[in-house]
């Protein structure tokens, strides 16, 4: 049975049991305690939700224990309210944990919004002897040790989590229940759930790169051209290879490039929703419409191009390009740079491309792509670049396939294994990189260029989740979509683009990265600038 145990505004420490303690300083309500057993039993009956599945792609457990605070009433604090009013509250708590050696563990918190955020173990000062991996493994119930691990070693605990507990927003009017979210658990409220994985080994600082690149190898597989007769053939998942492309050889060609962890049918997924819109593309290119699946954490834009240009067969080439976010970037580098540039860029100085292969770019559809890079991609934020992420999509219906919460979680549980690592096709996107140096140098000729942007303010619970003391804690007032800044999308090369080129989703629309082409707008745009 889950344990239950009343808070009442002290600091005491609150054995949780499983190597688990919590200290809620001025809370009270009910802190509810599920061990691994009894949540898995509660799982046990409920469908395969969008955690459990992104959960499986990570490698992750639910076998550190579950957390509920139900009623959780903060002890008023009028005076600093009135002293510093912008200040939000931070009503925090304290989870301490043992982690063995040999694993890696970090939390997820939920709150009643429905927004996740993603919790870093804090070390701790060594006291007493380390805990192996086998004394951890027989550590029983309620946080008590075996009497052979009695004998051998203390249980201290290893690390601790602070975690900002976020305000809940008013509920939309006629609402009489909480919301109850299958993400973790189906339970309602707030939830803490704390997961696990087995070390993946290597250097220091490789964890991310290994994991980012065994998700991708495993949940992003199909790479290269396909495509097929129709939008749908080009959304298939898993797609259709496209065996023989002399069909596309000296002629226009339309060509679908999707942005970060995604793929195409992800990232244009909106695109079966206007029939339309697609006939009359496939229509105007006869039926030469293809999509180039390619990995984006663990390559470079220039490994990128490079595969492009290796996955050709000898012949001229002539691209049209309908781009989404990063994919865009990889549009500019095959249309603006060199082969020779690419080779240096991709650290490939004997690479060069295929005798009698050919490649030229003409119009590009940059929607929602970094040309000036973005925040997000700053190796030193990348914590709180994935926790963002994480809190946006649960924020929204649209987006989880295009992203991936399997992939955030894997490159979270790296982080939390080896330190923060190097993803070459994020820092790529990374303000002042070589990449965009080498993209943002002069001259431009605007003709080519058309772009599709967006303000996106956020509300309710991702506003808590995503500022801090009312500021967006990585764009810091900079107009942004969520991701990507939103003037950065119209301004290439230092110059901004014409204005009959470029539509611009204002606030009031609610369009940000992940909903572009759910939007008839985008696709009139396109068609418009296509023509």
């Amino acid at each position: 049975m889950p344990t239950t145990f009343a808070l009442n505004r002290t600091s005491r420490r609150v054995d949780l049991g499983y190597g688990k303690w919590l200290r809620a300083p001025g809370l009270t309500g009910n802190a509810i305690w599920r061990s691994p057993t009894e949540h898995k039993a509660l799982l046990a009956g409920a469908p395969p939700d969008q955690m459990t599945r992104a959960l499986a792609e990570a490698g992750l457990e639910r076998e550190s224990g579950f957390l509920s605070l139900e009623g959780i009433t903060p002890s008023p604090t009028p005076r600093l309210a009135k002293a510093v009013p912008e200040r939000s509250p931070h009503h925090k708590v304290l989870v301490g944990t043992t982690i063995a050696s040999d694993e890696v563990e970090f939390a997820i918190y939920r709150d009643e919004d429905g927004i996740l955020s993603l919790h870093l173990p804090i070390p701790l000062p060594a006291v007493g002897k380390a805990v192996t991996a086998s004394v951890a493994a027989r550590r029983g119930p309620h946080g008590k040790a075996s009497v052979s691990a009695k004998r051998s070693a203390p249980l201290p605990p290893t690390h601790h989590y602070w975690i900002k507990l976020r305000t809940p927003q008013a509920a939309p009017a006629g609402t009489a229940t909480p919301k109850q979210m299958a993400m973790l658990g189906g339970i309602g409220g707030r939830v803490i759930q704390f997961v696990k994985r087995k070390v993946l080994g290597g250097l220091a600082g490789d964890a991310v790169y290994l994991a980012a690149k065994a998700w991708e190898a495993h949940y992003r597989k199909p790479q290269g051209f396909h495509g097929g007769a129709t939008a749908t053939a080009l959304l298939a998942n898993p797609p259709a290879p496209v065996a023989d492309l002399s069909s596309f050889k000296n002629k226009k060609t339309l060509l679908f490039i999707h942005g970060t962890s995604s793929n195409t049918s992800g990232a244009f997924a909106g695109l079966s929703q206007f029939s339309q819109a697609g006939n009359h593309l496939y229509e105007n290119y006869e039926n030469r419409v293809i999509g180039f699946n390619h990995h984006t954490l663990t390559k470079s834009v220039a490994q990128n191009a490079i595969d492009f240009y290796d996955g050709l067969p000898e012949g001229a080439y002539e691209f049209d390009v309908i781009s989404h976010s990063r994919g865009g970037l990889l549009a500019r580098a095959l249309k603006e740079l060199a082969p020779a540039q690419l080779a240096e860029l991709a650290d490939q100085p004997a690479w060069k491309a295929p005798s009698g292969v050919k490649v030229q770019i003409d119009k590009i559809m940059l929607v929602g792509t970094p040309d000036i890079g973005t925040p997000l991609a700053d190796p030193n934020d990348l914590p709180k670049a994935v926790s963002r992420l994480a809190s946006i999509l649960s924020s929204f219906s649209q987006g989880v396939a295009e992203i991936g919460l399997g992939a955030l979680l894997t490159i979270f549980g790296g982080i939390v294994e080896g330190g923060i690592g190097a993803l070459p096709g994020l820092e790529d996107m990374d303000p002042g990189s070589p990449l965009l140096v080498e993209l943002n140098t002069p001259p431009l000729n605007p003709a080519f260029y058309f772009g599709v942007e967006a303000d996106y303010h956020p509300s309710g619970g991702l506003k808590q989740a995503i500022e801090n003391n009312g500021v967006d804690a990585l764009f810091l007032g900079e107009l942004n979509d969520l991701i990507v800044p939103t003037l950065g999308v119209s301004t290439v090369k230092g110059q901004v683009l014409p204005p009959a080129q470029v539509d611009e989703y204002g606030q009031a629309t609610g369009v940000y990265h992940l909903n572009y082409f759910y939007q008839a707008g985008t696709w009139d745009k396109i068609l418009q600038c296509l023509a």
